[in-house]
């Protein structure tokens, strides 16, 4: 896709074993925004800043490709995730009402949507 990228997390589990992808991160940058469209990182590396450390990479990245803003969509019910969020400068600026279909005997769940202003560095051109 055109104006897509990603991102990828390296680590290793001990000095003797290769490394492995740890998380990553995918985007799209339109206009001057960009959209998180999925973002994951492995369960043996999780709660160590992977995914923080993916989410400040690609704000960079989106900056530099012209981005004032990135979003993002997660669960109303997903507290560890809106935890980072939060923590990563993003903030609530819509809703999604079900959103997220689940199985066929449980209730579909909302979708907020989450926004984080980007600033360009100095040496990103306008």
């Amino acid at each position: 896709m055109p104006r897509t990228f990603a991102l990828l997390a390296h680590g290793a589990t001990s000095t003797d074993e290769p490394v492995h992808p740890a998380g990553f991160i995918l985007c799209r940058v339109a206009a001057e925004e960009c959209e998180v469209l999925t973002i994951a990182v492995d369960v043996a590396t999780r709660e160590r800043g992977v995914a923080k450390a993916l989410l400040d990479a690609a704000s960079t990245e989106a900056a530099d490709r012209g981005a004032n803003a990135i979003y993002l969509e997660v669960a109303i019910n997903n507290a560890p995730a809106r935890r980072l969020y939060a923590a990563a400068g993003f903030f609530p600026v819509g809703r999604r009402q079900s959103y997220y279909q689940s199985a066929k005997d449980r209730p579909s769940t909302d979708a907020l949507v989450l926004m984080c202003p980007l600033k360009r560095s100095s040496s990103t051109k306008a």
